[in-house]
């Protein structure tokens, strides 16, 4: 027998389709390879989820036999991979994203961000722009340097928050996460991005410096996937230019590759 052929239930493709993928996890690691630009085993058991990661070995396992990802090596000693979608993996995508429309229609409580896609487009222009001006920055083993803690806050957390952060460092492995999280941490620099987030960011302990950015929600644009993205490139380009011009208010004696970058969201 083939690595991924299976005794068949029928030929029916919707059937086919789900010996392979229709578990409550392998479209989950799907996801993450698609629309989060996850590559490595580590950033794919650090989802929300929490899958197992015997588990998580075992469905990458199938899905390279299948074909839908490529292993690549990128470190010999030890020898570690990182993941890849092939052509037969990206072709998912339509059924990923008609998945969410699904849920954001039928079932309640769903999350109602915009396809992932349109944000890591735009953010990962935006992050390649700003990536010279980040290798310039001293060596991160100076004992002078040390890390700087940057907490961008939004409403909601749908976009802007998380685009700021994947500007500043590399948008891989990056979730929505609380404010509760960040409460009591000491923190360098508190930047809103939002103007109910302005209003209603609590205090925090050690006086960080406070920025607000007034950035339109890109999540609320309206129109064909067109007039979204631009959208979405609009406010990766509106970050890219204030992160620009806060850099060098972070490499006076910081390292801004090691730099430490977290996303929150805050009630209304």
């Amino acid at each position: 027998m083939a690595p991924c052929e299976q005794p068949e239930r029928s030929a029916c493709p919707i059937a086919k389709t789900l010996d392979l993928l229709g578990d409550r996890w392998t479209l989950l690691v799907v996801r993450d390879l698609l629309f989060f630009g996850k590559r490595r085993f580590g950033e794919l058991a650090s989802s929300p989820e929490g899958i197992p990661t015997n588990i998580l070995s075992d469905r990458l396992r199938r899905l390279e036999e299948c074909g839908v990802v490529v292993k690549v090596p990128y470190a010999t000693r030890p020898q570690r991979y990182e993941y890849h979608l092939t052509d037969r993996g990206n072709d998912l995508t339509p059924v990923l994203r008609a998945m969410i429309k699904w849920a954001q229609t039928h079932l309640p409580g769903t999350a109602m961000a915009p396809p992932p896609e349109l944000m890591v487009r735009a953010t990962a222009a935006a992050a390649a722009a700003l990536q010279p001006e980040v290798s310039a920055a001293p060596d991160q083993h100076e004992p002078a340097c040390k890390q700087v803690r940057v907490l961008f806050l939004c409403t909601h957390n749908s976009a802007r928050s998380q685009m700021a952060e994947g500007i500043l460092r590399d948008l891989r492995g990056q979730r929505s996460k609380h404010l509760d999280e960040f409460l009591g941490q000491p923190l360098d620099y508190v930047i809103t991005v939002c103007d109910n987030a302005s209003e209603t960011c609590p205090f925090f302990p050690g006086a960080p410096q406070r920025l607000h950015w007034s950035i339109p929600d890109p999540s609320r644009a309206q129109g064909d996937e067109k007039a979204r993205q631009a959208a979405f490139q609009r406010a990766a380009d509106d970050l890219l230019t204030r992160i620009r011009d806060l850099l060098p208010l972070l490499q006076r004696r910081v390292t801004l590759v090691a730099s430490l970058a977290a996303t929150a969201a805050v009630p209304d």
